[in-house]
């Protein structure tokens, strides 16, 4: 390869869910205005796909039939891998289930967009339930990112693309950006009541923190050499 060129990946190119993408996933869901109150999570039956493409194309059909219904205004999605290899899929979503008939709603919903014809997948398929917390989404997003075992793809599985997404309302907006030394973020840190610790790097720091839109200058430069 010519000069110091770089190799052009696509999502269909990725095999494992990098540390960039685990922090976008961690900024994203902490810092939204989007209030999740329940979890949909999808597997497949006994037989499912063994491609991204194809697995996408499900959920985009259940968004369709969610958002027809007024549930899906605003999601958040994760993927993750079995121990038998096959993909499954949690959904956040803006509203609480309120009964039986919603649950199985999803689960005949589900069963005919992956044209399942398992009985025993009709039955246990899907499952939706309400969080217990206002931040229970948060909570639960952040300790499912850290399993690395369930994002081990499978060699048998192909095009996997992203392990994470959501409506384009859940992206945070930032509330302003500013340009500030180290020793002022410290200081706005320290005044705000939150422990800063120096082991934190710029991609902590703006997880942590939800300093999003904060210019961080190298060490040794001050705010003026922005």
């Amino acid at each position: 390869m010519a000069g110091n060129a770089r190799p052009k990946f696509t999502r269909e190119d990725i095999r494992y869910f990098s540390l960039r993408s685990r922090r976008r996933l961690a900024f994203t869901i902490a810092n939204t205005n989007i209030v999740f109150k329940s979890m949909a999570t999808l597997t497949y039956p006994r037989k499912f796909p063994l491609d991204g493409a194809t697995c996408k194309k499900h959920m985009q059909a259940l968004i369709k039939r969610l958002k027809r219904k007024g549930w899906a205004d605003s999601y958040f999605w994760f993927f993750e891998f079995q121990k038998r290899g096959a993909p499954h899929i949690h959904f956040f979503l803006p509203v609480r289930v309120a009964g039986r008939l919603q649950q199985l709603w999803l689960s005949w919903a589900w069963y005919c967009v992956v044209a399942s014809g398992d009985e025993r997948h009709y039955c246990a398929g899907t499952q939706w339930s309400n969080f217990r917390l206002p931040d229970g989404a948060m909570r639960y997003a952040l300790k499912e990112a850290a399993k690395m075992y369930q994002k081990r793809v499978p060699r048998c599985f192909q095009k996997v693309g992203r392990f994470w997404g959501c409506s384009r309302d859940v992206r945070p907006k930032h509330l302003e950006i500013l340009a500030c030394s180290q020793e002022q973020l410290e200081q706005a840190i320290e005044q705000s009541e939150l422990q800063y610790k120096d082991k934190y790097n710029l991609a902590d720091l703006r997880v942590i923190f939800g300093a999003g839109g904060l210019e961080i200058p190298p060490t040794g430069h001050s705010a003026n050499d922005l």
